[in-house]
């Protein structure tokens, strides 16, 4: 390897965006695959402390405070807490676009194609997109739960470890500063967190409870006054996650000579 190691970095959520504004920032030579983003995610959407502390959202349009939560048992029992650190929810698409856009800006390529393969050639990493070839001394995979780089060097989610997500976004409700979540008789929970200008309504649990979990969140619906709301939409979404359950997932490595999940 020489001494200018090049990167490749294989999708450009928060993940991907943010190694490669860091990289950028000290210099190497990095390069982003990625021919979705920056869209939205089915996902709430509210940002984790260590986020808000490493890219605040701060200027953002659909960056929205949250102060209080209220949870619901699956025995109707419920209360409303106020939050004890700072909570924002954000568009993923605006936030995502927000990072990419600074790693560019720090040096940063960012190639708009989707990489159709990753093979180890000798002591590098070769990416193919539909019409181009490159070859990379380090490859990074920030491309979830399908992660090209994961099956590359023989990991990936199965079975327990993968989850799913259904939902669809609202016009905004009442009580903007409010996260609602609902616990049914599933793994998982229901959610209604709100943006700046709409709201995320939600499930998520393990994918091989998907039944029960659809079942929990059209319940969520009838109790929250939302189901005719949700079958109108044309915002819905549904999406396979990560859902880690199994020791096998939380102690696989993470990184190795010249690779790196994140």
């Amino acid at each position: 390897m020489s001494a200018a190691p090049t990167v490749g970095v294989i999708g450009a959520g928060p993940g991907g965006g943010f190694t490669a504004l860091q990289l950028a920032k000290a210099g190497v030579a990095v390069t982003v695959f990625d021919d979705s983003h920056p869209r939205e995610k089915a996902c709430g959407g509210v940002l984790s402390e260590g986020a808000l502390r490493l890219m605040p959202p701060d200027g953002l349009a659909s960056a929205n405070e949250l102060t209080h939560m209220w949870f619901r048992s699956p025995y109707g029992r419920e209360f409303k807490v106020k939050h004890p650190r700072r909570q924002v929810s954000i568009s993923r698409a605006e936030y995502d676009a927000h990072i990419l856009a600074q790693a560019v800006a720090a040096g940063a390529e960012h190639v708009a194609k989707r990489v159709r393969s990753v093979e180890q050639h000798g002591q590098r990493w070769r990416l193919a997109t539909d019409d181009d070839v490159r070859e990379f001394d380090i490859l990074v995979g920030a491309d979830g739960v399908r992660s090209l780089v994961a099956r590359a060097i023989g990991q990936g989610i199965n079975g327990p470890d993968l989850g799913f997500t259904m939902g669809f976004y609202s016009p905004s409700l009442p009580e903007k500063e409010l996260i609602r979540v609902r616990f049914g008789n599933h793994v998982g929970y229901s959610w209604i967190i709100q943006r700046s200008d709409h709201a995320s309504v939600g499930v998520g649990g393990p994918l091989l409870q998907k039944a029960r979990v659809q079942e929990a969140f059209f319940a969520f619906l009838k109790e929250t006054g939302l189901s005719d709301a949700y079958q109108t939409s044309d915002r819905k979404y549904s999406w396979t996650i990560p859902f880690s359950r199994s020791p096998r997932f939380v102690d696989q490595p993470k990184c190795g000579a010249n690779w790196v999940l994140v």
